[in-house]
């Protein structure tokens, strides 16, 4: 049986689902939001069984560092895998329509 990595979801993407969520609640409604949330939370998890069966983010991948990504619906969860720690960092989650600023802005977190 293969290992499952574990997940560490950083405060600024826990930020991130909540802005989202928040917005939703406002905006759309309660039901919605809830749903949003469980479906990012349970696309999360899945990352506990290969990890990299998810594409590259290539703008800002590089040698040193491989970042990967889950679309679902319309936001992005941007995440690395540690192989040594057996490890998946969750380090952004947001609205798929943010610019390659925003990309830039997550590179600098790691």
């Amino acid at each position: 049986m293969a290992e499952e990595y574990k997940i560490v979801v950083t405060m600024e993407a826990r930020q991130g689902l909540k802005n989202i969520v928040e917005y939703l609640e406002e905006e759309v409604s309660y039901t919605t939001a809830e749903n949003v949330r469980n479906g990012i939370l349970e696309a999360i998890e899945s990352l506990a069984r290969m990890p990299q069966r998810h594409s590259l983010v290539k703008e800002i991948s590089d040698e040193k560092t491989l970042y990967r990504r889950i679309l679902k619906w319309r936001y992005r969860i941007i995440y690395v895998i540690n192989e040594e720690k057996i490890e998946v960092r969750v380090i952004d989650i947001s609205s798929g329509k943010r610019g390659p600023g925003h990309l830039e802005e997550v590179k600098k977190r790691t």
